[in-house]
């Protein structure tokens, strides 16, 4: 990776960013917990399946990811190939027609 930001991540519960509320993270950020996520997650599997899509013409194997990401974790190479086959899966999916139908 040539270019590395670091990530501040501010608690929320000072009113002011003072040091004390706020903490440093480094690339390959191991020392920052969870992201809880704000949004619902089919958009952030919609959100990445397209863009990994605009990249890849199929499911791309792991070791091409890992020369295009040479910092990726197995764990999250394993995350893509699944983020990859849910799109997959509902891109496919034919919804049964009486979903329009209004209940009698």
């Amino acid at each position: 990776m040539d270019t590395s930001w670091s990530v501040i991540q501010h608690d929320g519960h000072s009113t002011v960013a003072d040091h004390s509320s706020v903490a440093f993270h480094h690339y390959p950020f191991d020392t920052m917990g969870a992201i809880e996520l704000h949004i619902p997650y089919h958009y952030v599997i919609a959100n990445t399946a397209r863009k990994l899509r605009t990249r890849y013409d199929t499911l791309p194997k792991a070791a091409l990811l890992a020369s295009d990401f040479p910092s990726i974790s197995s764990m999250l190479l394993s995350s893509l190939a699944f983020v990859w086959e849910i799109y997959d899966v509902w891109m496919r999916a034919d919804p049964d027609p009486n979903w329009k139908k209004k209940p009698q």
